[in-house]
């Protein structure tokens, strides 16, 4: 499992989640097709169904992107929290529901699929930089 769990490998799996979430964002938003082409409708069906769960790809990336040249007993620290994290997140984001129902306060107070993928990505980035950090500062004490 460590052969697989590489800074290169986790490097390009982000890079290529980071690349299908931008590029089918981008033919989303500067209308690339019109409605009557069926794989525009397939973009914007997997979008709906699948934005949430590829939206963690761009924060993989920028840790992975940090982790890249330090020690590697950072990166595997950090890719031990990584391991746990995403499952944990993925699952969240899939428990949320896909849109609030109801009046103004029901609605305000329920989290929507989109919306806990994204404040979890964030919390994961924060917590991810910060655990980087300290790994970071232990190893650069000790020599």
């Amino acid at each position: 499992m460590k052969k697989l769990m590489t800074k290169k490998n986790i490097l390009g799996f982000s890079l290529l989640g980071t690349f299908i979430l931008i590029s089918s964002i981008s033919l989303q938003e500067i209308n690339a097709c019109y409605d009557s082409w069926t794989w525009c409708r397939g973009v914007w069906g997997f979008l709906d169904s699948w934005g949430p769960f590829i939206l963690p790809f761009p924060v993989l990336l920028i840790s992975s992107l940090v982790t890249y040249k330090l020690h590697d007993k950072v990166f595997y620290t950090w890719l031990k929290f990584s391991t746990v994290a995403i499952p944990v997140i993925l699952l969240l984001v899939a428990k949320s529901p896909e849109s609030a129902y109801g009046g103004f306060l029901a609605s305000a107070m329920t989290v929507t699929r989109s919306e806990a993928s994204l404040q979890l990505s964030v919390l994961y980035l924060v917590l991810s930089l910060m655990l980087i950090a300290w790994k970071w500062f232990t190893l650069r004490k000790k020599k």
